[in-house]
Order: structure tokens, then sequence, then C-alpha cells
């Protein structure tokens, strides 16, 4: 466990949650701008590249090569990008930290890691929640464009995990689909920024935009076949969106391949988001948000699902040994803002 203390976000439950403990966490590294927004070192990615299976063995043979990750001991990892700028696998120093939290969030999120059964879709409604905290995250950072962008590449990291395949089975895939389309526009929305302010290019200051990018379009690909899968008409603008912005401006993709006879054409620019991002979020919000606060207004996102935050009684009702897996002295840990990993 890790100690941090700063005033929680009021979206996390009150006294005990491990989301808000490794949220409030992540705050502090905010007020370091200079080392939150630098670039380092991943020396793999933080996933598994579905799309090249038939590749693992040769991927696992060049890691040997590359020796183990070791967190940064001796591996590329955390190491500063500008010191490497051959390397493609960087993101913000941000976004590592986020990414890490955001792996830990959903793993609190899932009942099996404390020998509990709830039902049997809370592991992928809690990834849903996750992700809807991620989307918070980047409505209340509209004043810091770089701390957007540490959250679509966090969004981009996550999405490739196999923490979000329980969605694919979800009993409301309808739902499933509208939450990953708001995370798609929303990435649309943050291109726009960059490009009004002449940040989107082959020469932009945001070293990994091809990657994020490539990661987006894969995710758009994926989105294709769930609204094939769930029925529902495919929304190309949502889906291919980013294309545009990649033939516009000349952005290369490592690992994509665009098919450029469907690529969507960019709206024009306006001085605020042309994908109207803030009117799509109110009513997914609005439909699907829970009522909270004095005023019972819908709201997303939250810890409602981290089991962390229940009591013991309920923890114990649901537990497979009778008993509450959080011992007094982890609770009492929790309770000081300690946070949980997972091996």
């Amino acid at each position: 466990m890790a100690f941090n203390a700063t005033p929680r976000n009021p979206r996390w439950a009150f006294p005990i949650s491990a989301s808000a403990n490794l949220d409030t966490g992540y705050q502090k590294l905010r007020g370091k701008p200079d080392k939150a927004y630098a670039y380092v070192c991943w020396c793999q990615p933080p996933f598994l590249d579905k799309d090249n299976d038939e590749d693992e063995d040769e991927n696992e043979d060049d890691w040997r090569k590359q020796g183990a990750c070791d967190a940064g001991k001796t591996c590329l990892c955390t190491k500063p990008a500008q010191e490497h700028p051959d390397h493609k696998r960087i993101s913000t120093w941000a976004a590592r930290c986020k990414f890490l939290a955001t792996v830990d969030m959903a793993q609190y999120r899932n009942p099996d890691n404390f020998e509990m059964h709830t039902f049997t879709d809370h592991e992928a409604y809690g990834v849903m929640e996750v992700i809807e905290n991620l989307l918070l995250d980047f409505v209340e950072a509209d004043s810091n464009w770089r701390e957007q962008w540490a959250v679509c590449e966090t969004l981009a990291f996550f999405l490739q995990t196999d923490l979000v395949e329980g969605l694919l089975m979800i009993d409301d895939p309808k739902w499933r689909v509208e939450l990953v389309r708001l995370v798609s526009r929303a990435f649309l929305a943050m291109l726009a920024r960059l490009e009004r302010d002449h940040r989107l290019g082959p020469n932009s200051e945001v070293r990994n935009l091809g990657l994020i990018m490539s990661l987006f379009v894969k995710v758009g690909r994926d989105m294709s076949e769930t609204y094939v899968l769930s029925g529902l008409k495919e929304d190309t603008v949502e889906l291919r969106g980013h294309d545009g912005s990649t033939t516009t401006h000349g952005i290369t993709l490592p690992d994509v391949t665009l098919d450029l006879d469907t690529t969507e054409p960019l709206p024009p620019q306006t001085p605020d988001d042309p994908w109207n991002t803030a009117e799509a979020f109110r009513k997914y919000e609005k439909k699907h948000g829970r009522l909270r606060g004095p005023l019972e207004l819908p709201m997303i996102g939250g810890d409602e699902y981290d089991i962390t935050t229940w009591d013991a009684a309920r923890r114990k009702k649901a537990s497979l040994t009778g008993h509450d897996p959080f011992s007094q002295r982890e609770l009492i840990a929790l309770r000081m803002g300690m946070t949980m990993q997972f091996a």
C-alpha cells in the first residue's frame, strides 16, 4: 500500500474509497506540470496486441532480447523519451500514472479479486464506471489541453487491455455502444482542439500523436463489429473521424492501414468543438446517470462498483468465504488514504 493525502473529488464515496485515494494521489502529480507532461518510454506496450496474435512468439523473442520489464531499473520504462528519439512506445508521465491507476480501479470493481460473488456483470459495469470517470476527468480538464491529452492517452491504452473484454458480454449492449461512442467523440473533440491550436501534424509537440490516433482507429474498428453484433446502425462519423484528421494533416499511424475510400471528411473548423461533445455528454449523463447528491441530479462515474466502498456487512454477505475480505488493518489504511495494488 502507498500513502497519499489530498482533498478528494466529490464524485467519490466517503470515508473509504480506494478509487478516491488513487485519484487524489494523481492530483498531486498535476501540480507538477513539467514532470507530469514530459514524455517517457515504455519498454513494452502496456497491453497485448490483439491484432497480431500470430506474432506473439516473435514478440516474446524480441522482449527477451530487450530484457524483462523491471519498471525502469534496467529497461527503457520511464526513461525520458527525448533521450531515445527512435523509440515509438511513449506517453506522458501523467498518462503512465493515470493508466496504471485506472487498471487498479478496474481491479477494485472485480468481485473475483476479493473472493466474492455479487451479480454476473458486476465487473463489466465496474469497467464502464471507470471509463465514465475518465470522461469526467476529460470534461473537468477543459482549461488544460495537456491534461485532456493525458486522459486520451489513458483511454487509448485502457481500451486495448483485456480488462474491457467483459463489456462484450454485458446484458445492456446498447449502453456499452453509447459509452464507447462518447469516448470516440471526446477524442475527436481533442483532435479538433489540437487543430485549432496548430498542434495537429507530423511535427506536433504532442510526441505520441500517431501512436494514440492509431489506437483509437483500432477502437473504432472494434466498435464497428460491436455495432453489427448489437444490431445497431453504424455511426461512421464517430468511427472514422480520426481518419480524416490523419489524411488531412499527414500524420503517420504505426501498425494501421487506413481505408481511404471510407475516410470521413473533417467538419469545418469552429471556435468551439465541431463535434458538439458537450451536448452528447449531457444526453448520455441524463440517460445513464444515477440520481445522486442533495439535488438528486443524474451523475455518471463515481465508485458504486468499487468494493472497497462497501460496508463490511455487504461485503460479508457476498463473500464466498463468509468473511469480510478486508482486515481491520486494511480498512484503517484505506481510510488514511492508502491504496491497494494488484500483481
